[in-house]
């Protein structure tokens, strides 16, 4: 039928595979949600405990889904600048952290109880 390189039968088998695997992943989680619900549980407080903004260090804020070293370095700076976060809304204050940022960390994240002072004094 076609001329094709044992290669090229390899790689077109591979494509193949590919396809009916993803095919069948689509499948399972469209048709169970508990399956669906297994593999979100890396994204849920299940897996990780909050933590505080106001104590966290940065080993601590890098650690979080979604958060990443720069805007851990940002929550850092705003706390040493501007004192202690009130609620956790007060992060989307941070430079880079949107709506879209906070509600991929806010359920990672708490605020403990304390006076707004700065972090230095």
């Amino acid at each position: 039928m076609f001329n094709l390189t044992k290669e090229e039968r390899l790689v077109l088998i591979f494509f193949i595979f590919i396809i009916l695997f993803g095919t069948l992943i689509h499948w399972a989680l469209k048709s169970n949600g508990r399956l669906k619900d297994f593999i979100n549980i890396i994204e849920s407080d299940k897996l990780y405990s909050r933590v505080d903004i106001n104590t966290a260090t940065y080993e601590d804020l890098v650690k979080i889904p979604y958060l990443g070293s720069a805007k851990a370095k940002r929550i850092i700076d705003y706390r040493i600048q501007n004192g202690l976060f009130g609620d956790i809304e007060q992060v989307k204050l941070v430079p880079g952290i949107g709506n879209y940022n906070y509600r991929q960390i806010a359920k990672f994240l708490k605020v403990s109880a304390g006076e707004n002072r700065k972090e230095n004094d």
